[in-house]
């Protein structure tokens, strides 16, 4: 699993990092596979081992030292070129789609830290997937297709409503923006986008 205070995984999907320091601020010397023990079968009960397996390959296809630039193989490409990376990716959306399960029969704990934890795990699989498909085209030097990918929504619903700029979408417009963004979610997922923030 990766560390990094700057990176969103620090927070996100756990809080394993701060777990992690805070324990050994008091002390140096604890043995990290009893903290990740710990920490993880309280966060997700009986299946915890599954968890911290699933998120340590997603770490190892998803390198941190990528996604700061500091991988590149050809500096003249840009920062983020690293052909090898591409075909990782088509192994991210296959380790999210086989998780998938896991999650879905989880997300009912008895505890609702534990339940909590098991959603935070299908957020963190929408962002993933998204950052995959990016990652694919920007990781071969396909920066207009990284781009493209980002903003390919936004911009079909600026041609059909005979805009140019994204403030000129009305309210309405974005609410329609968010319909199709949800339809891709269920097409890429498989399942609803979730809209009780409590489930």
């Amino acid at each position: 699993m990766n560390f990094q205070t700057t990176s969103p995984q620090s927070v996100f999907p756990t809080g394993f990092p701060f777990y992690v320091y805070g324990e050994t601020l008091y002390d140096a010397d604890v043995d990290f596979e009893e903290l990740k023990e710990d920490y993880f079968s309280h966060a997700f009960g009986k299946n915890w081992k599954e968890v911290a397996t699933y998120l340590e390959t997603l770490s190892e296809y998803m390198d941190t030292a990528y996604y700061l630039g500091l991988k590149s193989v050809d500096a003249e490409k840009g920062r983020f070129y690293c052909p090898e990376m591409a075909d990782n990716m088509p192994k991210v959306r296959e380790l999210l789609e086989s998780f998938k399960p896991v999650i879905e029969a989880n997300k009912k704990q008895p505890c609702r830290a534990s339940t909590v934890a098991w959603q935070l795990l299908t957020y963190h699989a929408i962002a993933v997937c998204g950052i995959a498909d990016i990652t694919e085209y920007k990781c071969v030097g396909k920066h207009k297709e990284a781009r493209d990918a980002i903003e390919k929504l936004i911009d079909e619903m600026k041609e059909a409503k005979g805009v140019t700029q994204d403030v000129d979408l009305t309210a309405d417009d974005l609410k329609e923006l968010a319909s199709q963004f949800k339809a891709e979610y269920k097409a890429k997922i498989g399942t609803d986008f979730p809209t009780d923030p409590k489930e």
